[in-house]
């Protein structure tokens, strides 16, 4: 009854498309029946007609995003943003920066440039492989992605990445609920990493 409903959807969308009254370029179904305002991570995904991935731009830099992977809307200010953090990151060339939710790689490989290493962090696998064909799709070979929990990710991600007796960076960008505390004490546990720079999309939760 669920698949029949989004099949007369589809086409009634097709429908108004053809005739030039809206623009898709993709559409997917997913079926959500608890109380929350998202799907579970797990939660079956259908591509039911049109592109199967998104495109958007930053910096230079072109970017698959699946559905189910973070981007960032706002691309302008995202452009602004990334930029901003490559500063604040402040990486040599001998040292490694860790992307804590690192989503679609965008802030990692933005950053690459400016680091000997980008090792990404995160627990979405569809965005773990959008990052990592977004660095090959952009040239970059300094940015590796890892998937999983970041405060089980963070201290294998040193030990096979950052040399004894060195130091890395952390850039973490969070959900707007910001760090959970396991994460947040895996991060402070960790004496390679010298420096944190953390983007709060919401300043409430910043901590």
């Amino acid at each position: 009854e669920v698949l029949g409903a989004v099949e007369r959807m589809c086409a009634f969308l097709r429908e108004q498309a053809a005739a030039g009254r809206m623009t898709i370029t993709s559409m997917f179904a997913q079926e959500h029946n608890t109380i929350s305002n998202k799907a579970r991570d797990d939660a079956e995904m259908r591509h039911v007609w049109g592109d199967e991935f998104f495109y958007e731009e930053l910096l230079g830099n072109k970017f698959r995003i699946s559905p189910a992977s973070f981007f960032q809307v706002n691309t302008t200010g995202a452009e602004v943003l990334n930029g901003m953090i490559r500063d604040w990151a402040s990486a040599g060339d001998d040292q490694v920066v860790l992307d804590v939710c690192c989503g679609t790689g965008t802030i990692g490989i933005c950053i690459s440039s400016r680091a000997k290493q980008v090792v990404g962090i995160e627990v979405c696998v569809p965005a773990v492989v959008d990052a990592e064909a977004n660095a090959a799709a952009n040239g970059v070979s300094n940015c590796l992605f890892m998937a999983g929990k970041a405060e089980d990710q963070i201290r294998e991600a040193i030990k096979q990445h950052v040399p004894k007796g060195g130091s890395c960076v952390a850039v973490v960008d969070p959900p707007r609920d910001g760090l959970h505390k396991s994460v947040l004490r895996a991060l402070r546990n960790t004496p390679e990493i010298e420096r944190v720079v953390y983007i709060a999309c919401n300043h409430v939760n910043f901590i």
